[in-house]
């Protein structure tokens, strides 16, 4: 099957509520679409003692309206102004490594690195109840994810350690690593198959080493490891990297409706991460590399199987300072990877997260730090000309065919146009006899045109 198909998005933006005067930043989210709701974990950042600013000297989970950025409602999680016994989750330095949307509370569950594992329910209106410490996981979690049927959820411990515990966070089962690191590890993630009898899950140790299993819920049993190395590129191997959080995130997602399961790699001497796939077998099948010096920080797949969402982040060009995040939309048609979209943040933005819509493969979420929520609906359909040159969008190649003349089928073209960033739109003029002119609008904000040498003839368009 040849897509030739551009996608068109439309995106409302709104700003939660936050109080940005006093430092309030998202340190993780996720929306209840059937309530119109976005519950959130915030906090405020430098503590008495805290120097550098790193540790919260408040944490709240909060719900909020998604349509106006409304704040709804606020239960405290930690206060330093508070004493002791006030707190649900016990230190400043702690990270929410997970949050869920539970159906069945109307609220919210979520873990922390420290173990600590938290729920509150919700009423009517959407509005969260006094949130309680319903767990804890002595040995801390690096990562918790909810199955997609709502019924059991699974925990990565700093050990290695993955247990399975069902929607009220009631241990079911466990699975010890298979070889102990005296050093444990640093990062991790959990992703779900659409149907929940299976989950992938990576875990970073100390060195910088990830090992990629597959899962079964049944019984936490170990399906598969993921193998190293590629035929594409032999010496790359799973990378973790941090998006920007106190213990960082490793990318990992997993089809919904297929077989691939997605990760990130980076390869000897190239600036970019490359994205990589295995299957459930453990065996890699496939991979592309990102354009620019772009930094994976989290991979998500639409409902449907049919589109790839990738938050990177962009390096400034003389040291590795964040310079931009950005969101992109890849499809795979004709066994080649398109970058078909890309929306940029800036730094100030902080981290960037996106998650789908369950039900409906064309519609994307992303929200930051800063408090930018965001509802992104895609539309397919061609970029024709006049007289049937045809237009497709690969990141910044722009591809021109006169289909009359050649029908070759993309990633074949008569023609590439090749501009300074990634394409978020393109439109030919009326034809007026002479050239043909196509504008493309880039992900920075610049507008772009390009024309043939003569009438159709792309071909000999330098």
């Amino acid at each position: 099957f040849v897509d030739m198909r551009n996608v068109r998005v439309e995106s409302t933006r709104t700003r939660l509520a936050l109080a940005r005067e006093d430092g309030e930043t998202i340190a993780h989210g996720v929306s209840d679409v059937e309530n119109g709701a976005f519950y959130a974990v915030i906090g405020a950042r430098g503590g008495d003692d805290d120097a550098n600013g790193t540790s919260w000297r408040r944490l709240e989970l909060a719900s909020f309206h998604a349509a106006t950025g409304a704040r709804t409602s606020s239960q405290a999680l930690y206060d330093e102004a508070q004493a002791l016994e006030m707190h649900v989750v016990s230190g400043s330095s702690d990270v929410v490594v997970g949050l869920a949307h539970a159906i069945e509370r109307g609220g919210v569950v979520g873990a922390f690195a420290s173990g600590e594992c938290v729920a509150a329910d919700g009423d009517e209106n959407a509005q969260l109840m006094p949130c309680e410490c319903v767990g804890d996981v002595p040995d801390g979690v690096l990562a918790f994810e909810m199955s997609p049927d709502g019924e059991v959820c699974a925990a990565l411990t700093s050990t290695g350690a993955v247990v399975v515990m069902t929607k009220d966070l009631y241990p079911l089962g466990e699975r010890a690593p298979d070889a102990a690191r005296s050093d444990g590890f640093t990062r991790g993630a959990i992703s779900w198959r659409g149907d929940g009898e299976f989950f992938a899950c990576c875990a970073t140790d100390a060195s910088g080493d990830t090992t990629l299993r597959v899962m079964r819920r049944e019984d936490v049993s170990v399906e598969s490891v993921g193998e190293r190395g590629s035929t594409l590129s032999a010496s790359a191997s799973v990378s973790a990297l941090s998006s920007g959080g106190a213990l960082g995130v490793v990318p990992l997602a997993w089809q919904p409706r297929g077989a691939l399961i997605a990760t990130a790699a980076r390869v000897d001497g190239e600036k970019s991460d490359r994205v990589v796939f295995y299957e459930r077998n453990g065996l890699r099948r496939g991979e592309f590399a990102l354009p620019g010096d772009a930094h994976v920080d989290a991979l998500a797949w639409s409902a449907d199987s049919q589109c790839l969402g990738v938050v990177v982040a962009y390096s400034s060009a003389n040291d590795d300072v964040i310079a931009q995040r950005a969101v992109q939309i890849w499809t795979r048609s004709n066994m080649h990877w398109y970058l078909k979209h890309e929306t940029r943040y800036g730094a100030e933005e902080g981290v960037v997260r996106i998650e789908w819509d369950v039900e409906r493969g064309e519609t994307l979420r992303c929200f930051t730090a800063s408090g930018i929520l965001e509802r992104k609906q895609l539309y397919w359909d061609t970029t024709t000309s006049d007289v049937g040159t045809c237009a497709v969008i690969d990141g910044d190649v722009l591809m021109l065919t006169p289909m009359f003349r050649t029908p070759v089928p993309p990633p074949l073209c008569a023609a590439r146009a090749i501009f300074d960033a990634p394409i978020v739109a393109a439109a030919f003029s009326p034809f007026s006899g002479d050239v043909e002119r196509v504008a493309a609008l880039l992900s920075t904000g610049a507008l772009a045109l390009v024309s043939s040498v003569a009438s159709t003839d792309w071909e000999r368009t330098a």
